[in-house]
């Protein structure tokens, strides 16, 4: 054996652990690409929905015990709990696994796959946390609007 090719074969060895060590990093990545959209759904059902009480108990006591706003007032003052709860209706939506029906042999299909989810899920964060800021501003403004 020349030293050349026993070079090249410890400089091979050097890189096994490199390579593994990159594929683990790589897979992770991958894995947390779609587990992290799915944890924040998670959180963020527990928020909106834990926004209703506190939202309804606000309200409570900023209106003055003897207040008689009528029908329509209190049709209003039930915008935001319902913009809360269809906020948590949207990040339940999101935080399920999709169905899917996946190839194993065809690793361009799992990226397409994953990618779909990525895109699935990102909309969905998108339109309930706009629901749910949206609720929070309308929560203010009727608690605001109550007091005075």
């Amino acid at each position: 054996m020349d030293k050349d090719t026993t070079d090249r074969d410890s400089h091979r060895t050097d890189l096994a652990p490199h390579r593994q060590v990159m594929h683990a990093l790589g897979q992770k990545i991958l894995q947390d690409s779609i587990t992290t959209g799915q944890d924040f759904c998670k959180f963020m059902i527990a928020l909106s929905v834990g926004s209703i009480p506190i939202y309804l108990g606000l309200f409570i006591l900023a209106l003055p015990y003897d207040a008689d706003k009528g029908w329509g007032s209190g049709l209003a003052l039930l915008v935001p709990g319902s913009l809360l709860l269809f906020a948590a209706a949207i990040f339940a939506v999101g935080y399920f696994p999709e169905p899917v029906h996946l190839t194993p042999d065809v690793i361009d299909h799992a990226e397409e796959l994953r990618l779909r989810i990525i895109r699935r899920r990102s909309r969905l964060i998108q339109q309930g946390f706009s629901l749910f800021i949206l609720g929070v501003f309308t929560a203010m403004v009727a608690i605001v609007k109550a007091h005075l």
